[in-house]
């Protein structure tokens, strides 16, 4: 209704009929106008405010319901589908602790309820994660205000917001804190901020562990006074450069500790001058105390490493499959006399030094191994040719290294020259071999002799073996199997004596003559026409004498060249000349019982001489059939070891050269061995035998065999101890004491030859009474 002032008012008009007319329509009414344009005014604000409210609500990031007690909802905001995916309809039915993280549950109840205990009041500052619709966890952060004492909204009123993004970003920031941090207080760096004249502006925390509780009274001061003296000059000369360098790397130098005294440090500094939030130099430095300490302990593992390949018996060398290039250490020329090259042409210097004969298995072994993922190791055996043109016995043994995908990369090694153990190991063989055949009833002396020398000539390359008789002092060939013919004729019979060549000197002195070089050795001045006519450089000639100590033959050794007497060589010529020596021995023996052949055939059963060979690393020894001939014993079918030796032993005798015969096995010069014992007999009774042997040792020394022979001397000592009973009993007679204790002491003698356990002494007259004159036991 439009006021008198111009102006619309809002007018509630209220009105009554009073009277009727006959037809009922009202004539007379009675009504108010009230001005209500205050009131329309104030609903229609209230409308718009609530409508912009809504309007805020359903378009905010923020979200709120209003709870009940149990925290189920009874009003939701639109804006909660934003927050936490849920629709009205879906929130009202969900509950607020059945939707918090379990890990935060706890702290909302307690939010809720602190909430409870202040009405009206808002409390706010809590954050918890929320389920959301799809499963996710979300922040919240939530303020609650409890007002249950509204009879209008009678409910918790819960105003939350979705702060997830601002959580992560500050857990992150918080954990790079935390990280910095321990980077800074615990880490391995030490940070510090420097001037231009290296006074400290700031030191990290961790300068501490070096510079002691009080490490903050060294700010403003100069870096350099904690640097080792004997390196400062050079860590001066190297900081200048920080004012046209951004990053300087200073090389390492010793930094003061407050304890250890001084520890090494690197430090890298960037110059930040320029920088406000800065202001300096910082200097990140790092201890590398132990870092030195493995260079310097690796540095001494290298020279260590050189030495060994300098001084070991070993050459090493590392193989490149890939290039075939071979790195060959300083031994290869010192051992084996391989002249060293480049690693290019070390490969093909090691493929033709390899012995002709063995070069093709060899490489196909090696390439074998190679191609073998599962070998790892390997060994083979081959010749290597060395300096002085000879061939040496090889053992090379190789080791695989791979890459992460099980490639070959490298095969590092050890050739180790092994020609010393090779050639003893086949001399025993040799000498074992030449034992056993010389046992044989039927040996061939000559053939046994020439294969033992056509042996001692594989192992000794150019060498020519000759065995020499001598027969009324003059030379025999009695076999020589890679001489000429022609040189055999021309020395067969030359006498022995001075200045006789190698041989002849040899006999007639009893002793070895090692001749180097026959053109300026006057022993062989009348023989060096012949020696330059047959390619004769040197002879080294070995006297074998008999039991008599007569010469009976040598054993020559002819080289074409002059030859130093000396090491391998000589070793396994003087072991040939003993081992020769005693086969001989055994044959000269029976050879002087051939020469009544009716009456070798009787003394060749009947010998009173066991012959044995004892190989001392299985414990067997070979008897042929002398032990059953000698003393009765058949081991023909079991074996004989030294046990059994010990068994047959007298029990007066067993132990008595316990310890002078362990010194004899543990020294390695010894070789010859004697010893006298009683041996049982198999009937029983004890034979006096005298024991005469040579012990064969390996190359370090050790025993491992042993050839001897047993002699049966019963008849000597028992006539010897019959002698001396006899004069025993005969001084007792000359005592001046009564019959009756004389027969008793002569009794007594008497039992002691024989071991028995009493004994009588009878006298009987014409009448054959008889009388006890003495008796006696126990002896």
């Amino acid at each position: 209704m439009k006021h008198k002032e111009g102006h619309w008012v809002w007018v509630l008009d209220r009105g009554q009929a009073m009277e009727w007319d006959e037809d009922g329509v009202p004539e007379v009414m009675f009504g108010t106008h009230t001005d209500i344009t205050l009131q329309v005014t104030a609903k229609e604000q209230m409308a718009t405010r609530e409508k912009k409210f809504r309007a805020l609500i359903e378009n905010s990031d923020d979200a709120f319901a209003i709870l009940d007690l149990k925290g189920k909802p009874t009003y939701v905001s639109a804006s909660i589908e934003r927050v936490l995916g849920y629709d009205e309809r879906e929130a009202v039915e969900l509950n607020l602790f059945h939707i918090t993280h379990p890990d935060d549950r706890e702290k909302v109840e307690e939010h809720f309820k602190n909430a409870l205990k202040n009405p009206g009041i808002p409390i706010s500052g809590h954050t918890a994660r929320i389920r959301h619709k799809d499963g996710s966890w979300r922040w919240l952060s939530a303020t609650i205000t409890s007002m249950l004492h509204d009879p209008v909204i009678n409910g918790i009123i819960d105003n939350f917001k979705d702060v997830t993004e601002e959580v992560i970003s500050e857990q992150r920031l918080a954990q790079s804190e935390r990280r910095f941090k321990k980077m800074v207080l615990e880490g391995a760096d030490l940070i510090t901020i420097i001037d231009l004249e290296a006074r400290y502006l700031y030191m990290s925390p961790n300068y501490q562990v070096y510079l002691g509780d009080d490490y903050e009274k060294y700010l403003g001061n100069t870096a350099f006074g904690l640097i080792h003296a004997d390196d400062l000059p050079r860590i001066q000369e190297e900081f200048k450069a920080i004012l046209r360098e951004k990053h300087l790397h200073i090389s390492p130098y010793r930094y003061h500790h407050h304890i250890d005294g001084w520890r090494w440090v690197r430090s890298t500094a960037t110059n930040l001058i320029d920088d406000p939030d800065i202001g300096g130099i910082v200097v990140n430095s790092v201890d590398i105390t132990e870092t030195i300490a493995i260079q310097n302990q690796l540095q001494v593992a290298n020279e260590r490493f050189e030495v060994v390949l300098q001084a070991g018996s070993e050459s090493i060398y590392d193989y490149n499959p890939e290039t075939q290039e071979i790195f060959l250490s300083q031994s290869f020329k010192d051992n084996l006399g391989i002249e060293i090259k480049s690693e290019k042409e070390n490969f093909q210097t090691i493929y033709e030094s390899l012995h002709p004969e063995d070069r093709d298995r060899a490489v196909k072994e090696f390439n074998t191994a190679l191609e073998d993922p599962g070998k790892m190791v390997w060994e083979r055996e081959y010749r290597l040719l060395t300096r002085d043109g000879q061939y040496a016995y090889i053992r090379d043994r190789s080791v695989r290294l791979t890459d992460g995908e099980g490639r070959t990369t490298r095969v590092v090694g050890a050739m180790r020259d092994q020609t010393r153990e090779y050639i003893f190991q086949k001399l025993d063989e040799f000498e074992k071999e030449l034992i056993e055949r010389s046992l044989s009833e039927d040996a061939d002396e000559k053939q046994i002799y020439t294969d033992f020398l056509l042996h001692l000539e594989s192992l000794i390359p150019n060498m020519r073996a000759s065995v020499v008789k001598i027969i009324d002092d003059k030379l025999s060939n009695f076999t020589s199997p890679s001489l000429d013919s022609k040189f055999l004729f021309a020395i067969q019979g030359l006498p022995i004596g001075p200045d006789q060549g190698s041989c002849g000197t040899a006999a007639y002195q009893k002793e070895r003559v090692l001749v180097q070089d026959v053109f300026t050795d006057s022993r062989w001045e009348k023989y060096r026409d012949m020696a330059r006519k047959f390619g004769i450089g040197a002879c080294w000639s070995f006297p074998i004498l008999n039991s008599d100590g007569e010469v009976i033959a040598t054993i020559a050794n002819y080289f074409p060249e002059a030859k130093k007497s000396y090491g391998l060589e000589l070793n396994v010529l003087e072991r040939a000349h003993r081992i020769v020596g005693i086969v001989m021995a055994k044959f000269s023996y029976l050879e002087k019982i051939r020469r009544d052949n009716e009456r070798y055939q009787i003394v060749n059963k009947s010998t009173n001489e066991a012959i044995f060979d004892w190989d001392v690393r299985r414990d067997r020894f070979a008897w042929g059939d002398s032990l059953r001939r000698a003393f009765g014993h058949d081991y023909s079918a079991k074996p004989f070891r030294l046990a059994d030796w010990v068994e047959l032993t007298h029990p007066e005798d067993r132990g008595a050269k316990d310890q002078e015969w362990a010194d004899f096995l543990a020294d390695p010069k010894q070789d010859a061995w004697a010893n006298q014992f009683r041996l049982k007999r198999s009937n029983g009774t004890y034979a006096f035998v005298e024991e005469h042997a040579y012990m064969v040792r390996d190359y370090r020394g050790n025993p491992i065999r042993m050839v001897g022979v047993l002699r049966d001397r019963t008849t000597h000592y028992t006539s010897e101890l019959l002698k001396i009973k006899e004069g025993k009993i005969a001084a007792h007679f000359r005592k001046d004491f009564p019959l009756e204790e004389i027969l008793s002491q002569v009794l007594k003698e008497l039992m002691g030859v024989g071991n028995w356990l009493s004994g009588e002494i009878w006298l009987s007259n014409k009448e054959a009474s008889k009388v006890v004159i003495a008796a006696a036991s126990g002896c």
